[in-house]
């Protein structure tokens, strides 16, 4: 019997981590994809003072290479939230997905009262609880390699002054 209140408590914290998670996943995505949109658009804006500036440019080259670092920044960016917002986003569907499957399992072990069933909802909630999210490291690394790339087409543009 205890198995089974162990499994009552664990559905009400499955139906409740699902709404959170829900809610945390969509929040997180879109600061997330907020933050590349603005780092993108920062790059923009800095390629387009540098084309105002063109008649006072020296080295051409430097200049040529620092905007092109700029481009590169703009389309990786929203390559990126293209690939984020259409593709990635399914691993917030399939782990939502999976909550849902945990708490079948649980409600049908408690509806027939069977212990192994529970145990088994049990087992899948607490393994699911411990894993690691499924965020892209793209997605950890992408932040800082575009500011990288502001800062050198920056230093490239300054130099070619």
């Amino acid at each position: 019997m205890e198995i089974l209140e162990k499994a009552h408590k664990y559905l009400g914290v499955t139906i409740n981590m699902r709404r959170d998670f829900i809610i945390q996943a969509r929040k997180s995505a879109d600061n997330g994809l907020s933050f590349v949109g603005q780092i993108v658009t920062v790059s923009g804006i800095i390629a387009g003072f540098g084309f105002t500036a063109i008649k006072d440019i020296e080295g051409k080259d430097f200049f040529i290479l620092g905007e092109l670092f700029l481009f590169l920044n703009i389309c990786l960016g929203l390559y990126f939230i293209k690939k984020f917002w259409y593709e990635d986003f399914e691993i917030f569907k399939a782990d939502i997905k999976e909550m849902h499957n945990i708490a079948d399992i649980l409600k049908d072990g408690l509806e027939k009262k069977d212990e192994e069933k529970a145990k088994s909802g049990i087992a899948k909630l607490e393994a699911f609880a411990q894993q690691e999210r499924n965020v892209t490291k793209l997605f950890k690394l992408l932040p800082t390699l575009m500011i990288a790339l502001i800062l050198i087409s920056s230093i490239l543009i300054l130099l070619s002054i």
